[in-house]
C-alpha cells in the first residue's frame, strides 16, 4: 500500500515537513524561478519527562538555476529554547541554535536578499518559539556595520514586522538592542502579509517539485528529439540539392506552388 514518505509529510507537532522546496519567484521576465531545497533539523533534550532545551534550524541550498556551476550556495536560519534550569527563567532566541550565542539573520547568497526568504523563515521561527509563550526573548543586537545604504531600513523593518521593538543608539537607527519581551508578544505575519509573501516565495512538497521537474525534463527531451529530426531532414535536403540542384530547385518551386506559398 502506498504511504507518504515521512520526510515529505509534516508531523502533527511540526509546522513544516522535514524536507521541502521553496520556489523563489524571478525579479524580471527574463529570469527563471529559483528553487531552494530546505531541510528542517529539530532537536529536543528531555530529562525525566521535562524538556530542557530545543533548537530548530532551517538549512537551505540553491538547486536551480543560478547555482549551476557554483558550489554549495545556501544558508540557514535557527532558533533555540532553554527551560531555564541554568538561567532560572525560560528563554528563546530567534537568531541562533543556542540561547547562549547571539547569532544573526542573513540571506546567502547575496543575490537572493530582498526576495522574501528571510521573512519566510523568520515567520516559521516565530511560530516555533511561541510554543513557550512565557519564555523571554533574548535580545537582538543591531550593528552599525550592517546598516549600509538601503540595508538599514530593510533590516529594521524585517524585525519590526514581527512585533520586535528596538532601543536605538542613534538618530539614524543604525544600531541598537531589542526591548525585553516574551514569546507571546511576538507577531507572526497576518493574512494580508502572508498573501504578499506567497507571491514571492512558495512552499512546495519535495515530491511535487520532483514530479514537475521530471515532466519538464521529459518535455525538453521530446523537444530535443524534434529538433534533431529537423536537423536530420535539413541535412538530407541539402544532400539532395547538392546531387541534383536543378531538379531540387524545380521540385521545391513546384511544392511551394502546390501549397500556395
Amino acid at each position: 500500500m502506498f504511504k507518504v514518505l515521512p520526510v515529505t509529510n509534516p508531523s502533527v507537532d511540526s509546522i513544516t515537513p522535514e524536507v521541502f522546496t521553496l520556489i523563489v519567484q524571478p525579479e524580471s521576465e527574463r529570469e527563471r524561478e529559483t528553487v531552494l531545497l530546505v531541510n528542517r533539523e529539530e532537536h529536543h533534550v528531555i530529562r525525566e519527562g521535562v524538556l530542557l532545551c530545543a533548537h530548530v534550524t532551517f538549512h537551505y541550498q540553491v538547486i536551480s538555476p543560478r547555482s549551476i556551476g557554483s558550489n554549495n550556495q545556501g544558508g540557514e536560519f535557527s532558533a533555540a529554547y532553554d527551560c531555564g534550569f541554568v538561567q532560572n527563567d525560560p528563554w528563546v532566541r530567534l537568531t541562533s541554535a543556542s540561547v547562549n550565542t547571539g547569532g544573526y539573520c542573513v540571506v546567502d547568497p547575496g543575490w537572493l536578499a530582498g526576495r522574501g526568504i528571510g521573512t519566510y523563515f523568520m515567520n516559521l521561527i516565530v511560530q516555533w518559539v511561541q510554543q513557550w509563550p512565557d519564555a523571554g526573548v533574548m535580545p537582538i543586537r543591531l550593528l552599525a556595520s550592517d546598516a549600509s545604504g538601503k540595508n538599514r531600513k530593510r533590516r529594521n523593518q524585517f524585525y519590526e514586522q514581527f512585533g520586535i521593538c528596538f532601543n536605538y543608539d542613534c538618530e539614524d537607527n543604525k544600531s541598537g538592542s531589542s526591548r525585553p519581551m516574551q514569546a507571546r508578544d511576538l507577531s507572526p505575519l497576518l493574512e494580508e502579509k502572508l498573501e504578499t509573501l506567497s507571491s514571492k516565495v512558495i512552499q512546495k512538497p519535495l515530491d511535487a517539485q520532483m514530479s514537475e521537474m521530471a515532466q519538464e525534463i521529459q518535455l525538453l527531451e521530446m523537444e530535443v528529439w524534434g529538433l534533431k529530426n529537423q536537423v536530420k531532414q535539413g541535412y538530407a535536403e541539402m544532400e539532395r540539392a547538392s546531387r541534383a540542384p536543378f531538379l531540387w530547385a524545380a521540385a521545391t518551386r513546384w511544392t511551394k506552388f502546390w501549397r500556395g506559398y
